[in-house]
């Protein structure tokens, strides 16, 4: 039997490959995780982070980006009650991310892009306080994409030019 996080892995491969279909199995399969864990409490906030993330991550490729909000929230809330601050720092910036596919998918004005804004500055701000590099370097790249949306590529590329090498290190993590 796979493990909870090999399957969160299958799942995002899946739903990054348009798989929808297998996505919504394997979603079940973490769902059914998350209710009866092993490890105890521990692995009960583990497990329901770690669904909350694949829920956002396929209802946002589905298009459905207010649930996605919900997910992501609901994540970020858990993971704040729980102090556990990486957690909370990669579902604010999943939250960020939901924001600008939001915006792009409606070929949006400003304000849409703006939404981005108060879960990126708080992702960042925690980052930096807790020196998650790696988290950092992922949402100076949401920042950038929030600058192009904007219509700052200047600046946009400023700012990944600011943080290059932490960008470079980590141009793979999205969410």
């Amino acid at each position: 039997a796979l493990g909870a996080s090999a399957l969160a892995a299958l799942h995002e491969w899946r739903v990054r490959s348009s798989d929808l279909p297998s996505a919504s199995a394997l979603l079940v399969h973490l769902g059914n995780r998350a209710a009866l864990p092993p490890g105890g409490p521990a692995g009960c906030v583990s497990a329901s982070l770690s669904c909350l993330a694949q829920t956002a991550l396929a209802s946002s490729a589905a298009g459905d980006y207010a649930s996605a909000r919900d997910y992501s929230r609901r994540s970020a809330w858990l993971a704040s009650r729980h102090g556990l601050v990486a957690e909370r720092g990669r579902a604010l910036l999943r939250l960020a991310n939901v924001e600008l596919d939001a915006a792009d998918s409606h070929r949006s004005s400003l304000p849409e892009v703006e939404r981005a804004l108060p879960a990126l500055l708080e992702c960042i701000s925690l980052a930096e306080g807790h020196g998650i590099g790696p988290l950092r370097s992922a949402a100076m790249v949401a920042l950038a994409r929030v600058h192009l949306g904007m219509g700052r590529a200047g600046r946009a590329r400023s700012v990944l030019v600011g943080d290059l090498d932490g960008v470079l290190g980590q141009c793979h993590a999205r969410d």
